[in-house]
């Protein structure tokens, strides 16, 4: 099965990964600092010259749930090491910001993630859809581990894929369908799911 690589500076940046991790870490991060300080210094003169405008977010990180089910030897919000009392975002709060952002024309990414696993809230499909009705020009974004991830849990989300009839339109079952593509979960036929579960996990 082929695989189309998503990844910084495409093939190359895989093939550095892959055969040079430690020079290409280097790199990449100190490529991240030439190309942010930059912007980052003008984005805090902006905020210290004009105290009562507050400047767009790029980005707005939410995180509905502050639990993960991995094991991650490098990540401090791992199932073993997690030492945050368990919180959930309030419902109030959640469609307030999405209600906020709206109002302000938000049209950056908007990611339902952070240190967390976020398919271990339950409302995260309606809070998805909630985002994409009221802010329909935003890229929405989800990061998984994948590990809730099977045929029926993929086939159970397609209902509500992309505004454009195909799975990866700015939605998680997007995210998932790419997943499970390349772990040969499952296959595409015609732009919508098809097939049956080879393997049983990653």
């Amino acid at each position: 099965m082929s695989i189309k690589i998503h990844n910084f500076m495409g093939r190359f940046g895989w093939e550095m990964q892959k055969h040079f991790p430690m020079l290409s870490s280097t790199l990449y991060l100190k490529l991240q600092r030439a190309t942010r300080e930059k912007s980052q210094k003008k984005y805090i003169e902006y905020v210290l010259k004009n105290p009562n405008e507050a400047p767009m977010p790029l980005v707005v990180n939410l995180e509905t749930i502050n639990r993960c089910n991995s094991d991650c030897a490098f990540c401090t919000a791992n199932k073993y090491a997690e030492k945050r009392p368990f919180k959930r975002m309030e419902d109030e709060l959640f469609y307030h910001i999405i209600d906020e952002l709206a109002d302000w024309g938000f049209k950056g990414h908007l990611t339902l993630y952070g240190n967390n696993e976020p398919w271990l809230d339950t409302r995260i499909v309606e809070f998805h859809k909630y985002c994409r009705e009221k802010l329909p020009n935003s890229f929405i974004f989800m990061s998984t581990n994948g590990l809730l991830l099977d045929i029926s849990f993929t086939e159970c989300k397609r209902t509500w894929c992309g505004t454009k009839g195909n799975c990866g339109d700015y939605y998680p079952c997007g995210i998932l369908c790419r997943l499970a593509k390349r772990m040969g979960s499952i296959q595409y036929g015609k732009g919508n799911l098809a097939g049956k579960r080879k393997r049983s996990a990653i």
